[in-house]
């Protein structure tokens, strides 16, 4: 337990001086690359105001309706009057009194060994002395 708790402490400070970055702290320009200074000057102009334009908008035609409403719905046909039909149903009922008889018991055979699935070495002709 001591030799982990040392290994992790070791690996931590090792950990800790591979990434110290103070060496980059003593650059006097700040972080970052020193770059010299352009050869060639950029001079920019001087800005000059520009008074705004006036523009005159037209508004955009408006587009054509592209949606078309459903049709009306079709005239519903007039009533007209059916005599009624005359159908005849019959009901036959049968009522049993006596058991229905209950089967013999019959002796099913346990199924036959399956063999189990994988591979499977046969037993060694010398018997193993540890």
């Amino acid at each position: 337990m001591v030799g982990m708790r040392f290994f992790v402490l070791t690996s931590w400070m090792l950990a800790l001086a591979a990434a110290d970055v103070s060496h980059l702290l003593q650059d006097p320009e700040g972080y970052g690359y020193n770059y010299q200074a352009p050869s060639v000057p950029f001079e920019l102009p001087a800005p000059t105001y520009l008074p705004p334009t006036t523009t005159t908008t037209t508004p955009a035609p408006k587009p054509a309706p592209t949606y078309l409403p459903p049709p009306p719905p079709p005239p519903k046909p007039a009533p007209a009057y059916l005599p009624p039909t005359t159908t005849t149903t019959t009901t036959t009922t049968t009522t049993t009194t006596t058991p229905a008889p209950t089967p013999a018991p019959t002796y099913l055979p346990p199924p036959p060994p399956t063999p189990k699935e994988g591979y499977h070495y046969e037993a060694p002709a010398k018997r193993f002395i540890f």
